[in-house]
């Protein structure tokens, strides 16, 4: 088992994730302990329900070299197994149409402090927002709450 897989196994057996699973705030989609598409990992989060909205979203995680590297993810149609159109993600206020809507890399990340892609051509975001930035110390917990929490706004 390789060093990441091995760190996010660890990770998402841990009381933070299961909490996370159990308070329905977000699970592991065909949840196969093995992780055969590794780095890859489809994850669904819980949403405010909204006029014409979803409960669910799906992300497509890539998670290559967890926890060194942040994870970075897009929104995913799971049944379609491709990228989610802008016209079917979450909207709101300006936060969440930046994080969700933005242009960046063509929509296959999420614009936040914590998304490895995102962070790469912004080195003023940790100093704008230290709580935000992906540390190694980090698990996948603090990527899906933020997320859950941009979701609930």
């Amino acid at each position: 088992m390789s060093p990441d897989l091995k760190a996010f196994v660890t990770d998402s057996n841990n009381a933070d994730f299961q909490i996370g699973i159990d308070e329905g705030k977000w699970g592991i989609e065909d949840f196969d302990p093995q992780f055969p598409y590794w780095p890859t990992v489809f994850i669904w989060i819980q949403s405010a329900v909204k006029e014409n909205g979803q409960g669910k979203y799906y992300f497509k995680f890539d998670l290559t070299d967890y926890p060194e590297k942040a994870p970075t993810a897009c929104f995913w149609n799971i049944t379609e197994n491709k990228v989610l159109p802008f016209e079917l993600r979450p909207t709101g206020n300006e936060f969440v149409k930046a994080a969700f809507h933005s242009t960046f890399y063509g929509g296959n990340c999420l614009y936040i402090p914590c998304d490895r892609n995102a962070i790469v051509n912004h080195p003023d975001w940790p100093v704008k927002y230290p709580s935000l930035c992906w540390r190694s110390t980090f698990t996948i917990v603090h990527y899906l709450n933020y997320v859950h929490f941009l979701l609930a706004l």
